[in-house]
């Protein structure tokens, strides 16, 4: 199995309790540069944005089906800076969790 491969399913496994690029390089016993480098080149986007982008499509899940807050939602995906979480999505997907909950129901 490729690096891309076990990177992808290594996200799907440990996008709630993993953050950083270093610490999925860690699990391949690689260096954070080398997986940043073969994503790049292979999938043409960043380590981080592969794991965020996990992150940000589970989150528009939660905030689509259930009815917690975004700081439950939050919480619940490993962020416990609620402000820094909805920053991080606002800065992805272009407007609050709260708006894009408002504007997708």
């Amino acid at each position: 199995m490729t690096k891309i491969r076990l990177f992808e399913n290594l996200i799907e496994i440990h996008y709630k309790n993993l953050k950083s690029v270093k610490d999925f390089a860690g699990k391949l016993n690689i260096s954070a540069n080398y997986l940043i480098a073969v994503c790049k080149e292979t999938i043409g986007r960043t380590a981080g944005e592969m794991s965020c982008g996990r992150v940000i499509l589970e989150t528009k899940r939660l905030l689509l089906h259930s009815s917690i807050s975004v700081c439950e939602v939050a919480y619940y995906l490993g962020y416990y800076d609620c402000s820094y979480f909805i920053g991080l999505f606002k800065k992805d997907v272009g407007n609050t969790p709260e708006k894009f909950r408002t504007l997708n129901h």
